[in-house]
């Protein structure tokens, strides 16, 4: 479930993560681990590899403060990155 965000199918995305930081948590409970994280699309990537493609004509997009969910089965992106990134929209 998307949770107010804008979602997007991510089948054709890459994503790499940057930078990482943890929160703390009182003894017992969970912390939140959060990252900078890198989301290229994966077509335009491979048509840049094919020579298809400049690749400064890569799309990509950062999201500065990613929350990770190791238990996460879908990926919800703000409107702005899946513009950035050319991506259709799943639902809302």
């Amino acid at each position: 479930m998307c949770r107010g965000r804008l979602c997007s199918r991510v089948y054709h995305a890459i994503m790499q993560a940057q930078e990482v930081r943890y929160t703390e948590a009182p003894p017992r409970q969970m912390g939140q681990v959060f990252v900078r994280l890198t989301i290229t699309n994966a077509i335009d990537a491979g048509m840049a590899r094919r020579g298809m493609l400049q690749p400064d004509e890569v799309r990509s997009a950062v999201a500065d403060s990613a929350l990770v969910d190791t238990g996460a089965t879908h990926l919800s992106l703000p409107a702005d990155i899946i513009r950035a990134l050319g991506l259709e929209l799943d639902r809302e």
